[in-house]
């Protein structure tokens, strides 16, 4: 599935990571599954995704026919957005942010939904939304080939913990698709989040990209 393209110079005047080239463009694509628009799973961890990069901005943008093998539930509505630059805060869980008591998370949440742009969310680099808990640490761990054994349930208590989770302060958030009306609803109205690590994007290493859908 086709889900958008990114003109990098028009991020130019924004405060982006200085890995990120200033001119190019960006396409996202992500392969749909069994459950994907329903049950909020994630897609096959063996790369059910894409992010390409076009270093060349000049040429010539063309509407083309869709695959005829997708469904019409895989084919989304042209949706023109402009960037804008915003103010992000950490999730609640993430590598980023401190474990707050439970009396100050509703706080925490109505400030966070002040400041952001309303809804729908979508980003590029900042924090994200997180819906269920902090992709870093499971991007950094999956992406090794580090799934959590049979009976442990935090990646801090990994056996390789010592050694990949420094690591995990280097992803950034590469962008951020929000459920939208007009566009299309992640299972229960979630969000794809697309990762990659400053030392990648730095490199343009793009097939190195993880991608996590998350929703309520």
């Amino acid at each position: 599935m086709f889900l958008g393209q990114v003109q990098l110079s028009s991020l130019a005047d924004l405060d982006i990571p200085p890995e990120c080239p200033r001119k190019g463009r960006l396409y996202f694509f992500c392969e749909g599954f069994p459950g994907f628009f329903s049950l909020g799973s994630d897609p096959d961890p063996k790369g059910g995704w894409r992010v390409l990069f076009e270093p060349d901005e000049s040429s010539e943008l063309k509407t083309i026919a869709s695959p005829e093998e997708l469904h019409s539930d895989e084919v989304f509505p042209y949706v023109a957005v402009a960037p804008v630059q915003d103010l992000t805060l950490p999730a609640s869980r993430s590598i980023e942010s401190m474990k707050l008591p439970d009396m100050d998370r509703e706080r925490f949440y109505k400030l966070r939904d002040e400041l952001g742009p309303g809804e729908p969310r979508h980003r590029m680099f900042g924090h994200p939304d997180a819906i269920q808990g902090c992709m870093q640490r499971k991007a950094q761990f999956i992406s090794n080939g580090a799934t959590l054994p049979k009976g442990v349930y935090s990646y801090y208590e990994h056996p390789r913990a010592a050694e990949l989770m420094p690591g995990a302060h280097e992803w950034l958030l590469l962008l951020q698709i929000d459920s939208a009306k007009d566009f299309a609803c992640w299972g229960d109205w979630g969000s794809l989040y697309f990762w990659i690590k400053r030392s990648d994007l730095a490199r343009l290493r793009f097939e190195n990209v993880w991608f996590f859908m998350q929703c309520g």
